[in-house]
């Protein structure tokens, strides 16, 4: 399976598929779809913290003091139940999240976290699915050997989900630290690479499940309908059968990239580390999955 790989190949299959992407729209719509997602999330809250700061001004009160009450308000009880009851964390985790970092840039990463899933299929969905169903990858297979083709759209997948991720938290951190001026620096920075490497880290798996999915039909479409019932069918399956039996079903949740997700922003450096790691092995699974069967289908 893994016979003829050549890093030469795979780097330049994924610079040219990155490339042919954006010229046709595949990748321009991934990036839009990850910054319209994320900056939508991120007007959602900022937009009523804007709000409380303007109100506040209009009183009499300073940036300072309002500051202070929006940070009451977010490291209130009522605040730190409800994340908690979201997450399903423990308390010491989600005081981490909403006192000890950001809270604002906490709740629009955990919200992210979310919808991240979703997002990274409908951009990866169309790695070999498209071509295989018209025959283009078989003008590839003169030049270079199958697993060197899979590899290279996936690095090209991830190279794209990569770049619109970070152009994301530029965007993010730009707009709260200038126009909210509610957060130091060194705790914009922090936050800001922690949520990069959460969100990342939570797409590896789905990019790899989409490649594998993707060299399993010769449509598109198709390939799009199974990545997206992939990330949502067993979520609400659990869900379902969770709220009818009262059973506690979080160890199914734990077979699943999505089960591992909110530990991705642990304050626990282990637990950081093992969520990243359980997610490198999603990925390697699911790598290896999509590359054994395309070696072996008909192109």
């Amino acid at each position: 399976m893994v016979s003829g790989l050549h890093l030469r190949h795979i780097r330049l299959v994924g610079s040219y598929w990155m490339r042919f992407s954006l010229r046709t729209g595949g990748g321009l719509m991934a990036i839009f779809l990850v910054l319209f997602s994320g900056l939508m999330v991120a007007h959602l809250f900022i937009t009523p913290v804007e709000g409380l700061i303007d109100r506040a001004s209009m009183d009499g009160h300073t940036q300072g003091e309002a500051a202070d009450d929006i940070a009451r308000v977010a490291e209130s009880e009522a605040i730190v139940n409800a994340v908690k009851w979201i997450t399903g964390q423990d308390q010491a985790e989600v005081e981490y999240l909403l006192r000890e970092q950001p809270a604002l840039l906490s709740v629009i990463w955990l919200m992210l976290l979310l919808l991240f899933p979703f997002v990274t299929s409908i951009g990866s969905f169309n790695q070999t699915a498209g071509d295989i169903g018209n025959r283009g990858l078989r003008y590839l297979l003169l030049r270079t050997e199958r697993s060197n083709i899979y590899l290279g759209r996936t690095l090209g997948t991830l190279y794209f989900s990569t770049a619109s991720l970070i152009l994301l938290m530029i965007l993010v951190l730009l707009y709260v630290g200038l126009k909210l001026n509610l957060y130091s620096f060194g705790a914009l920075m922090g936050s800001g690479v922690q949520g990069f490497l959460a969100l990342l880290f939570l797409s590896l798996p789905y990019i790899t499940l989409c490649g594998w999915v993707s060299s399993l039909f010769d449509s598109a479409f198709a390939s799009l309908a199974i990545c997206l019932g992939l990330g949502g069918a067993p979520i609400i399956a659990i869900s379902a059968i969770d709220a009818n039996t009262h059973a506690d079903l979080e160890w199914l949740e734990r077979l699943l990239p999505w089960g591992w997700k909110y530990e991705l922003l642990s304050g626990d450096i282990g637990t950081r580390l093992t969520a990243y790691a359980v997610m490198l092995g999603f990925t390697l699974l699911f790598l290896l999955l999509g590359m054994r069967h395309f070696n072996r289908r008909d192109l």
